[in-house]
């Protein structure tokens, strides 16, 4: 069983616009400057390389480009020399990052009802790029959670952590994961620190980033409960809900892509299957748009690259990867292609600009 939840748009929140289409609320990333001050980087430096406010991040209801703070991730993991910089960042913060929704999991009922709670109301209340699923298998349950600008590997790292001490948060300090799981398998020289950090086992190459309990202590009771409180705040945070736009049927479509493009198992079928309906029906409902699902994914793909080439710190390996590409040299034919110049021509212009 899969609860999932995903909506792009704008509407009114407690003070005022969430976060629009490609945005993140700015207190899910506090503590960057900490984290790079405490590697003995220069943080103002490295904010302006990436067109940043410092400031910016100290206002939790300012809202910031999502792209220039994942790239910054990976340009500090790579300049500072420290593999699991997300997870240096992730150490700077709490549960707060979630702001209202880290009140409200901790006020629910039912530990199910506090994982319900990121499901519905993530992509309303902190970045409508993100989608967070609950998934409920014999004896095993799973917090799943992902992107549409998943570039980052650093991020990854970050939400990991981060979704880790939540869920703490929640359990009162006591929640003992089964396992985790990433997309990407991490490097071999940082998973004994990644795996005692998030104490548990980490799999690698995994379908999705994920969280896994014991089934049986969904129905649990949290023992912060406050009934009064958890109905109010879900109350605002549906009254948001029916303020926003539901997406287009090619924008959750491409949603799929930009998400499954890592995975290499980015397909009309699976897309398919993820949107709950036939090939047949998802290519005639493309079609009446005068679409095809293969002009959608080189979209991505161009509209990926030409932001992860924008980052010092991304290797192209990686970029090829995130796209897809068996290999470095198939990204830059597709690349040339698409541009008519390669991704270091591309990345270099982007840079004497700068």
């Amino acid at each position: 069983m899969v609860y999932q939840s995903s909506v792009d748009s704008g509407s009114e929140g407690f003070s005022g616009n969430h976060p629009g289409k490609g945005m993140v609320q700015a207190r899910y990333l506090q503590g960057f400057s900490y984290a790079i001050d405490s590697l003995g980087g220069n943080a103002q430096n490295i904010f302006e390389v990436h067109g940043l406010n410092p400031s910016a991040f100290d206002d939790p209801d300012i809202d910031v480009d999502c792209v220039p703070p994942l790239q910054m991730m990976e340009y500090c993991s790579l300049h500072l020399g420290d593999p699991l910089f997300g997870l240096k960042l992730a150490d700077q913060q709490g549960p707060d990052a979630f702001g209202c929704l880290a009140v409200a999991a901790k006020a629910a009922p039912t530990f199910r009802a506090a994982l319900r709670i990121f499901v519905d109301y993530q992509h309303i209340i902190n970045s409508p790029e993100g989608v967070v699923e609950l998934v409920e298998c014999k004896d095993v349950g799973e917090l799943r959670w992902r992107t549409g600008l998943d570039m980052s590997r650093q991020s990854h790292y970050h939400g990991l952590l981060l979704f880790r001490k939540t869920l703490d948060f929640i359990w009162k300090g006591t929640f003992q994961p089964l396992y985790a799981s990433l997309r990407f398998r991490p490097e071999s020289r940082v998973l004994d620190e990644l795996q005692r950090k998030i104490d548990c086992r980490i799999v690698g190459g995994s379908a999705a980033n994920a969280i896994a309990f014991p089934k049986e202590i969904l129905d649990r009771p949290v023992s912060t409960s406050n009934r009064m409180l958890y109905t109010v705040l879900i109350d605002q945070f549906e009254r948001l809900r029916r303020t926003t736009t539901t997406p287009t049927f090619s924008e959750q479509v491409e949603a799929y892509i930009r998400d499954a493009l890592p995975t290499g198992h980015c397909n009309v079928r699976y897309c398919s299957e993820e949107l709950g309906t036939s090939i047949r029906t998802l290519q005639k409902r493309l079609g009446d748009s005068n679409l095809k699902f293969s002009d959608l994914v080189e979209k991505q793909r161009i509209e990926i690259a030409k932001q992860a080439l924008k980052s010092r710190g991304a290797a192209l390996s990686d970029i090829a990867f995130n796209l897809g590409y068996a290999d470095q040299t198939s990204f830059g034919r597709a690349f040339k292609r698409w541009t008519g110049i390669t991704p270091k021509v591309f990345r270099a212009r982007l840079l004497k600009l700068g």
